[in-house]
C-alpha cells in the first residue's frame, strides 16, 4: 500500500474518531428544557420540581446506562423516595453527587432502545419542611442514532 493511501486512511480514521467524540458530546450536553411550575402553582410546604433530564419523550443517545435527573426545589430525604419503572426494569435511586436537590434514577442494565419507560416518583418524597404531594409521572425512551458508525478496525 502507498504511504499516500496510509496516510490518507489515517487521516480517515482520525476523523471518524473525532466526528463521533463531537457527536457524543452535543447529544450529552442536550438543551436544558427546565419544567418549572408557575409561581401561583407552588404552595409553601409542597416540594417542587424543576427540572428532568433528558427531557420527556424520545431521546437519541450513545449512553444507553444514562440516569434520569429529578431536580427539585429543596434537598431530599433519600430514604422517602420510592420510584417504579414500567416495564419493570432493576434501577437504581440515588442523589447526585454534589446536588442533593437532584434525585437520579438509572438502570442497574443498559436502557433497552426502542422501549417506552414510564418512572414514577410516588408521592411523599421529601425534602426536611417539604413533601411532594402528587405522583410524578415521566415517559422516555432511548434511541442510538442512526447515522453514527464505529470506526472500522481496518487501517
Amino acid at each position: 500500500m502507498s504511504k499516500k493511501k496510509k496516510t490518507f486512511l489515517v487521516l480517515l480514521g482520525i476523523s471518524i474518531i473525532a466526528s463521533l467524540v463531537y457527536l457524543a458530546l452535543k447529544n450529552r450536553q442536550a438543551p436544558i428544557q427546565p419544567a418549572i411550575p408557575t409561581p401561583s402553582v407552588q404552595k409553601k410546604g409542597q416540594l417542587n420540581l424543576l427540572q428532568i433530564l433528558p427531557p420527556e419523550g424520545k431521546n437519541q443517545t450513545l449512553f444507553t446506562k444514562t440516569g434520569i435527573l429529578f431536580t427539585f426545589d429543596d434537598s431530599l430525604v433519600l430514604s422517602s423516595a420510592e420510584v417504579n419503572i414500567e416495564p419493570t426494569k432493576d434501577i437504581v435511586v440515588e442523589l447526585a453527587r454534589d446536588d442533593s436537590k437532584t434525585l437520579v434514577v438509572r438502570p442497574v442494565e443498559e436502557w433497552v432502545e426502542g422501549v417506552l419507560y414510564t418512572i414514577t416518583v410516588k408521592k411523599g418524597l421529601s425534602s426536611k419542611n417539604k413533601i411532594l404531594t402528587e405522583n410524578l409521572v415521566y415517559q422516555v425512551e432511548f434511541e442510538i442514532p442512526e447515522n453514527i458508525n464505529p470506526p472500522s478496525s481496518e487501517f
